[in-house]
């Protein structure tokens, strides 16, 4: 039986900010969307925060698609922003938009601009009548690469293919632990392939370093020395408390 305690974990917002999204109209998905965010940003005391579609979608259980055309329309509408990567809410509630375009600020409603926005509904008929305007646009699409995730050999441990999006950021943390360690990792293929499943696991850096940063602390670490591998299996055994809301 569920049994959820504060001492085991909470996320503070402001009062005003859930008065606001009280009176917001959102579907659906954009609940989920908005919860998910509260929960991977404010629930980790940030404001804003690199939170992968991947990480969304396992929170929220929706797929890829959903998510990445919700996000696109909580931006549209300001609730949301995002700069580079890092997304968080727009706390400034008083410029977030309802779906018809109209603005809420205080008990006062103001509707944007003179004329009503038109609805957004992507049918086979209204993509049809768009594409022939956009000259070239299907060799485009055909010359697009879709985007893959890191594809590394079980056996080996060797890296085959690599995301700049993904493998940018687990060099990023190799470099990280190499600074601390004072010298670099002999293996370093295994290193990439521990942090994948890590980050495949819905851990994100600052949750990898501060496991890291735990496990320093133990003697049989410093004898030893610490590396990836080491860390990926103290997650199986041991969990972070408070991610993605258990333990």
């Amino acid at each position: 039986m569920a049994n959820p305690q504060t001492e085991n974990g909470f996320t503070g917002i402001a009062n005003e900010l859930l008065e606001a999204f009280s009176v917001i109209d959102l579907n659906g998905y954009e609940s989920k969307f908005i919860f998910a965010l509260i929960r991977r940003t404010y629930g980790f005391k940030k404001k804003t925060d690199y939170i992968s579609n991947s990480q969304f979608v396992e929170a929220t259980k929706l797929y890829k698609a959903h998510i990445s055309r919700t996000e696109t329309n909580l931006i549209r509408r300001k609730i949301v922003t995002k700069i580079g990567k890092q997304i968080g809410l727009n706390k400034n509630w008083e410029q977030w938009t309802q779906k018809d375009g109209v603005t809420r600020i205080g008990n006062s409603v103001t509707r944007i601009g003179n004329k009503k926005l038109p609805e957004m509904v992507d049918t086979k008929e209204t993509i049809q009548k768009k594409l022939p305007a956009i000259a070239g646009l299907e060799d485009k699409k055909k010359k697009m690469k879709p985007y893959q995730e890191p594809s590394i050999d079980i056996e080996t441990g060797e890296l085959i293919k690599e995301t700049d999006n993904g493998g940018k950021v687990m060099k990023e943390l190799i470099a990280w632990a190499e600074k601390r360690r004072g010298g670099k990792f002999l293996n370093f293929a295994k290193q990439m392939t521990a942090i994948s499943k890590m980050k495949n696991g819905g851990y994100d850096p600052d949750e990898i370093k501060e496991r890291w940063q735990e496990m320093e602390k133990d003697d049989f670490w410093k004898e030893k020395g610490l590396d990836f591998m080491s860390v990926v299996g103290s997650f199986s055994r041991k969990p972070l408390k408070n991610h993605n809301g258990n333990q």
